[in-house]
């Protein structure tokens, strides 16, 4: 009996080490990165499949990718090349096509960080799952997305955006576009998903148009006039924000902020 008590805190003495390796793989994080060039502007494709998408503006180098989060994940594949000085990047999933990503999809993490100070269009489609990005302050020219089931929150605030498109199937999303705007901007909003959360800007002119099969509308402080909803600023400021919702969207909440 006391054999036994022995041998046991020695084998967990030195089991501990395999264990705590495993461990340590099971959290590491892989970087792919693209260093920083001469390019003024580039334009990006991001491709999805399901999981959690995180982007921010960030880093240093021209792109920055990170992922592999519990040792079960969906490897991205980036490609990037250079045509009369622009460069185009496409982020895709290597196992996308050939294996089944069922049990991968659910732990599936990447974390995008782009460099701010370079002109960027940016589109990005989202399978399923959650979507988390935050634009403020960086150079974006265009930005689409495209989602087919999940929650998404987006952040563009102070980015002056001239072109929003976003086609949301299913789901939820919350989307900033309030801050200080430079230039007018086009946005678009289409779908069926179940919930929309728009910020607007309070000193920039905003007119909302809603057309589709529609539930619970929430605009405070906008004059509406046939579906068209302008809020104190329209017609008075220098630019302003021409937004389109269309499909069947269950609810629309719109807050003006500073």
């Amino acid at each position: 009996m006391k054999k036994l008590r022995i041998v046991l805190p020695l084998l967990l003495i030195l089991l501990a080490p395999a264990f705590l390796l495993a461990t340590k793989q099971q959290a590491t994080q892989i970087q792919k990165s693209l260093p920083l060039s001469t390019v003024q502007e580039v334009k990006t494709y991001i491709s999805f499949f399901a999981g959690e998408l995180y982007m921010n503006a960030n880093s240093k180098k021209l792109l920055e990718c990170f992922y592999g989060f519990k040792d079960i994940y969906i490897e991205p594949i980036i490609h990037y090349k250079v045509v009369d000085k622009k460069g185009y990047i496409t982020i895709k999933g290597k196992s996308q096509n050939n294996e089944r990503l069922d049990n991968r999809s659910n732990t599936n993490k990447w974390k995008l960080d782009i460099n701010r100070n370079v002109r960027n269009d940016v589109a990005i489609e989202l399978m399923a799952g959650k979507a988390y990005i935050n634009l403020e302050g960086a150079k974006i020219s265009n930005f689409t997305f495209k989602m087919t089931a999940g929650e998404s929150e987006i952040n563009m605030k102070n980015t002056s955006v001239p072109k929003i498109r976003c086609n949301m199937i299913a789901g939820k999303a919350y989307v900033d576009l309030s801050g200080k705007w430079n230039n007018d901007c086009d946005a678009e909003i289409t779908g069926g998903v179940g919930q929309i959360n728009l910020k607007v800007p309070f000193r920039t002119g905003v007119k909302i148009h809603i057309t589709g099969l529609l539930g619970d509308v929430k605009i405070p402080f906008f004059t509406k006039n046939d579906g068209v909803y302008t809020n104190d600023a329209w017609g008075k400021s220098k630019h302003n924000i021409i937004l389109d919702i269309s499909g069947a969207v269950g609810e629309i909440n719109v807050e003006m902020v500073e």
